[in-house]
């Protein structure tokens, strides 16, 4: 049997049945690509999300260690338990907030009152409320947490 054997009726069945095949792939095509574009858009928003929710996380810890610290070293010495733990809840959050931050200054401050808290001959107290302070005004300018999606 030949080709040229066929009816018109029959190679217009071929022509219309492979012309809905390739609309069918274009098709499908398009909706594997707008269903990745889809789902990576979503992972960036969740990634953007998470991001925000550890920073916002990390400020709220530290700022309430740091007033934890500053109100326990007035009434006890640097080696009390309760004064150790919560000075070391400080730094932890403070470095967190170090390694979250991107600004060079802004980094240099929080490892200047990570340093400060180390210091021995320096309040305790004090030095709690100073590393409050720059975690508050670094907190209050973050645009990261006011990042809509």
């Amino acid at each position: 049997m030949s080709f040229d054997l066929l009816s018109p009726q029959v190679w217009a069945a071929y022509a219309g049945g492979l012309l809905s095949g390739a609309f069918a792939l274009v098709g499908m095509m398009a909706a594997a690509r707008n269903e990745r574009l889809r789902r990576a858009d979503a992972a960036r928003r969740e990634d953007i999300i998470w991001f925000r929710n550890a920073i916002a996380e990390a400020y709220s810890q530290a700022l309430y260690y740091l007033f934890k610290l500053s109100v326990s070293s007035t009434t006890a010495a640097r080696t009390d338990k309760e004064v150790r733990q919560q000075l070391s809840e400080s730094q932890r959050y403070l470095l967190l907030l170090y390694a979250y931050q991107a600004d060079t200054a802004k980094k240099d401050a929080l490892m200047a009152e990570v340093t400060a808290l180390d210091s021995a001959e320096a309040s305790l107290s004090t030095v709690a409320k100073s590393a409050a302070t720059t975690v508050r005004s670094q907190f209050q300018a973050d645009p990261r947490l006011n990042v809509k999606k």
